[in-house]
């Protein structure tokens, strides 16, 4: 069965054909490089550098604390996990990360910094592969957003 982001990519062909051909003629790699973007249904062209404008992001839960919690909430449920830290020497330092994290999530943010690092290292290598690929992504319902790297020419036909 086609997953859901290859019906979209399908779907809105015409729309990142102009993000496409900027890829193909993109002559170095740098964050103005065009990316498709799929949000509630519809498509969007930005950059690489505008991607977050359009899906805010977090460095708070991208901290090292963060990740800690989630790997012990991962092993001893929420309420242990939130406890462990705030009893522990980082206690104060956790409390605030946690009131940033809160704030980001209230405001909106949808990835950490680490995975739109991410989705800025997978565009890189589409742009270096030959031939060079569009980056696309979406935010699903439920707020998960997924990427996938298309043939840029593909767009053009």
């Amino acid at each position: 069965m086609e997953d859901r982001l290859d019906q979209l990519v399908r779907s809105h062909k015409r729309e990142f054909a102009v993000s496409a051909r900027g890829v193909e003629v993109a002559e170095a790699f740098d964050l103005s490089l065009p990316v498709g973007l799929v949000l509630e249904g519809k498509a969007v062209t930005t950059s690489l550098g505008g991607l977050p404008t359009h899906l805010p992001t977090s460095s708070a839960a991208s901290s090292e604390l963060f990740e800690r919690f989630l790997l012990l909430r991962a092993e001893q449920g929420f309420e242990a996990a939130w406890e462990t830290l705030a009893n522990g020497p980082e206690g104060e330092e956790w409390a605030r990360v946690w009131d940033e994290v809160v704030a980001d999530r209230k405001g909106g943010a949808v990835l950490t910094a680490d995975q739109l690092t991410g989705l800025v290292v997978k565009a890189r290598a589409g742009f270096l592969r030959s031939p060079k690929e569009l980056l696309v992504v979406s935010l699903e319902d439920g707020g998960s957003v997924v990427s996938t790297l298309c043939e840029a020419g593909w767009f053009l036909r």
